[in-house]
């Protein structure tokens, strides 16, 4: 299966949860693209062990100055701090530009923790209702039930 991943942030060996997604899909031959930003060199180097597990990575640096000014607007609106948080346009104009390139690619995208819920619309509103969404529901659903659904939530 080909598989969109977005982190909004690095996952790491701390990071348990997607990092350990990431490993057990990478293990089972799945295609996946991990779309991440990270915060210092340390997260940097760890997303050199996805790309040994042949996981294709797309990274942006998230400064502390875009985490203030994203956390900022937050001030001003009714979109909850933690949704902006790790907002980066760069990482949302390579994923709008990967869907545009070949849409009917990804069997599943992936979006992680509430920091993605921006991407997380970014995208639905360059696909449509028409495409598959996974919320991040893995952990209240329980692994046995079906992860991509029809439409969004």
């Amino acid at each position: 299966m080909h598989i969109l991943f977005i982190v909004p942030y690095s996952p790491t060996r701390i990071r348990v949860r997607p990092y350990n997604l990431i490993k057990h899909l990478a293990q089972r031959e799945n295609l996946l693209t991990l779309a991440t930003v990270w915060e210092d060199e340390a997260e940097l180097d760890a997303l050199k062990e996805f790309e040994r597990w042949g996981v294709r990575v797309i990274p942006q640096p998230l400064q502390k100055t875009r985490v203030l000014a994203n956390t900022g607007r937050t001030f001003f609106s009714s979109t909850p701090l933690q949704a902006r948080y790790s907002w980066h346009p760069a990482l949302a104009e390579q994923l709008s530009e990967l869907l545009t390139a070949n849409p009917n690619r990804w069997d599943i995208i992936h979006v992680e923790h509430l920091r993605g819920a921006q991407y997380g619309l970014h995208l639905k509103a360059q696909l449509g209702e028409t495409r598959s969404l996974d919320p991040h529901r893995v952990g209240q659903r329980g692994l046995h039930q079906p992860a991509v659904r029809r439409g969004f939530s």
